[in-house]
């Protein structure tokens, strides 16, 4: 599944309301709710900090709210996406925290009927005179998820920014910096929008100005492909032939594809070429074998599957691929089980086809 992270930038919706009036409506605009259009506050600037490791996101934002009407109490509306994913949430000014509460969305209020989003965090900002500023700091925590159906796949990261953009007039100035934490550069795979510096272990982006209208995204490769890749990738250097790491890289550009839209049709060229080098080196190599039995099943070259299972069956007929990184049952991807039993699973849909 591609367990996915998304850091909302503050404020998806917020309402002026008076301290002892009901709350006022807020209305559903394409994929995000927008404030009304008579709040008069305005976002002058944002500074985010966003501390990543292999495991979770530490973000700390701190917003400028400049209040350019009359006194009010703003509701402020926080997206959370599923009930306890947040592993812990502080709102707060210097000196005051914000009660903070949890409501479910209104379904109108966000797409898919509130699935996307079904839970809010809810708190108030008072602005007691015209032309205050108010630094709202939100502090938060959550489990970084992964980017498609296995958990060897990239951990994907989401900052929304956009929601930026829903207050009065442009954001002056907004930083945005990202910490990894022992998460090397390369290790990255994916990253957005451009304009970024890397700077020692942080990705930078300084905006001025600005109406936002990108989201950053970060794709980090799983720690045991990117483990994989570099000793595979050293060990090659120095001898080619060398055959565990051919398997070890072939899983690893297995993993990185298995997943991608369009797999079926262009299969994984590049752990293809590997595991097919590995037999070359060493013809009794069965999970090079699986693999490659996997990427043909996977691409419907159900031939090729047979043929290779049949190679293995001969060796052991209930060998089982167990290599770590190889999709599990609960992955309805391609087959799982002994060889035997993947033969009945071919023969069977061969005999479909046939029909």
């Amino acid at each position: 599944m591609r367990i996915f992270l998304t850091l909302i930038s503050i404020l998806m919706f917020c309402a002026v309301v008076n301290v002892s009036a009901n709350e006022a409506p807020v209305r559903a605009v394409g994929k995000t709710i927008q404030p009304r259009n008579d709040v008069p506050v305005r976002l002058v600037s944002e500074e985010v900090r966003i501390n990543i490791s292999s495991k979770e996101a530490s973000v700390r934002c701190e917003f400028n709210l400049l209040n350019e009407g009359k006194p009010d109490t703003i509701m402020v509306g926080f997206p959370r996406g599923w009930e306890n994913d947040f592993n812990y949430f502080y709102a707060e000014t210097y000196g005051m925290k914000f009660p903070v509460t949890t409501l479910p969305v209104n379904p109108n209020f966000s797409e898919m009927n509130g699935q996307e989003m079904p839970w809010w965090k809810i708190f108030y900002v008072p602005f007691d005179s015209t032309g205050q500023m108010i630094t709202v700091i939100n502090n938060y925590s959550i489990d970084l998820n992964f980017f498609g159906l296995s958990e060897f796949s990239d951990l994907y990261f989401k900052y929304i920014m956009k929601t930026g953009a829903y207050w009065q007039g442009k954001i002056d100035e907004a930083v945005f910096t990202v910490y990894l934490r022992q998460i090397p550069f390369d290790q990255i795979t994916e990253i957005s929008p451009a304009g970024f510096v890397y700077e020692g272990d942080r990705i930078i982006w300084r905006f001025t100005d600005f109406e936002p209208t990108q989201d950053i995204e970060i794709f980090i490769m799983n720690d045991i492909r990117y483990e994989r890749l570099v000793n595979a990738k050293k060990i090659l250097k120095e001898n080619s032939d060398n055959v565990h790491a051919h398997f070890l890289l072939g899983t690893a550009y297995f993993v990185e594809d298995v997943h991608k839209v369009g797999y079926e049709i262009y299969g994984s060229v590049k752990s293809e070429k590997e595991f097919l080098r590995v037999l070359e080196l060493d013809p009794k190599h069965l999970d090079a074998r699986w693999y490659l039995a996997a990427i043909y099943y996977y691409r419907k070259s159900k031939e090729k599957s047979r043929k290779l299972i049949e190679e293995i069956i001969a060796e052991n007929p209930n060998y089982i691929c167990t290599d770590k990184v190889y999709p599990r049952p609960s992955e309805p991807i391609i087959p799982w089980g002994s060889a035997k039993s993947w033969l009945k699973e071919l023969d069977l849909m061969m005999r479909y086809k046939t029909k």
